[in-house]
């Protein structure tokens, strides 16, 4: 039995808006896909909060060379009176190497109070 043209169309029609369903889908996804990748990859980099100075520390600007492509990273180096021990402090990610709200330089301070030397650096 031949089918009527109403049923034609309207099986056209369906299969038009399936289609068109999955590449809104499709495209979407590629989009928060973009979105997602460049928000982990870019990140923001916020202005320093606070520095040594502030704490009454001596310190040095540091600079010294990423390993693999050289990009120079920057620091700061606290020096303890007399110590040869060194704690390395990180930043988190969407951070500086004074911290989020300047938190890092008080734990430096603390650190080369207790005899460590410390250095603060940023990642890239």
């Amino acid at each position: 039995m031949p089918q009527s043209r109403l049923f034609v169309a309207w099986r056209q029609r369906r299969l038009r808006i399936a289609v068109s369903a999955a590449g809104l889908v499709l495209l979407v996804y590629a989009g928060l896909s973009l979105v997602v990748a460049e928000t982990l990859t870019k990140p923001y980099r916020r202005a320093l909060a606070s520095s040594p100075a502030d704490f009454d520390l001596a310190y040095e600007d540091v600079t010294f060379p990423s390993t693999g492509d050289a990009i120079p990273l920057r620091g700061w180096f606290v020096p303890a009176a007399g110590s040869d021990r060194v704690v390395l402090i990180v930043h988190g990610r969407n951070s500086n190497r004074a911290g989020d709200n300047g938190q890092h330089v008080p734990n430096a301070a603390a650190l080369v109070a207790r005899g460590y030397n410390a250095l603060l650096f940023d990642l890239r």
